[in-house]
């Protein structure tokens, strides 16, 4: 595909195969090159647009994956499905930036009109959460994410995690135990947020185990370090 688009750049199915590749394979930044190239060739099409915010968002330039969004949105007339993915990015965006009142308001949008959203489910559990400003709802949205979508590892290390701001920490630990079964690749946040459990249970010899886990797969988190040197978390 790459070398149709080398000889052809007008070529919009190759251009659609490569972003979708990027997609996933996880290629961020090659995402990000190739999807400013095919907004460049194709600028009226929102689907480009949608995906150089999602690279910019995955490699933190949030003010501009927020321009790119709001381009998608702008360009997109009748895909409801994008507009819901181009909604919940936009909202996460503006979790990651503080500004959780906007961050709310999209993905209550978000969630009106398509209540089965995962990634608004799975994003608006940790808002809420993370933020304590709603755990009940907190507790509903993560639980319905799980029970959704039950093949994803990531949905039920934020079930776990609802749970563990909410305080129940034996439960929290059976579902992480559920999350790290699910988890093929091996995340650092899973195992993380394991060793918090632990911790939170008293478990504190289990919980260094789990932490040193955790930095086996992310050995640039200078927090975890900081956990297994302390032996304690600071809130």
């Amino acid at each position: 595909y790459l070398n149709a688009i080398k000889y052809d750049k007008g070529i919009f199915e190759a251009w659609l195969a490569v972003i979708e590749l990027d997609v996933k394979l996880r290629k961020f930044n090659d995402l990000l090159k190739h999807s400013e190239k095919a907004t460049e060739y194709y600028p009226n099409h929102a689907y480009f647009w949608y995906h150089l915010g999602f690279a910019q968002l995955q490699t933190k330039a949030y003010d501009d994956a927020l321009i790119s969004f709001e381009e998608a949105q702008a360009l997109n007339t009748n895909n409801k499905e994008l507009r819901h993915h181009i909604n919940a990015n936009m909202a996460e965006i503006y979790h990651l930036t503080g500004k959780l009142e906007k961050s709310m308001e999209l993905f209550e949008i978000v969630l009106a009109e398509n209540p089965n959203n995962e990634q608004a489910l799975n994003n608006y559990s940790l808002l809420l959460a993370s933020s304590k400003k709603n755990m009940e709802k907190a507790l509903t949205l993560s639980e319905r994410l799980v029970k959704l979508y039950p093949s994803q590892s990531a949905n039920f290390d934020t079930y776990a995690w609802v749970l563990y701001q909410k305080g129940d920490w034996a439960k929290a630990n059976e579902i992480i135990d559920m999350a790290i079964s699910k988890d093929k690749d091996g995340s650092d946040s899973i195992f993380e947020h394991k060793g918090d459990i632990l911790f939170k249970l008293g478990q504190i010899d289990n919980a260094v185990i789990a932490w040193k886990k955790a930095l086996e797969l992310n050995k640039s988190n200078k927090k975890l370090e900081n956990k297994i040197k302390d032996r304690t978390i600071i809130e």
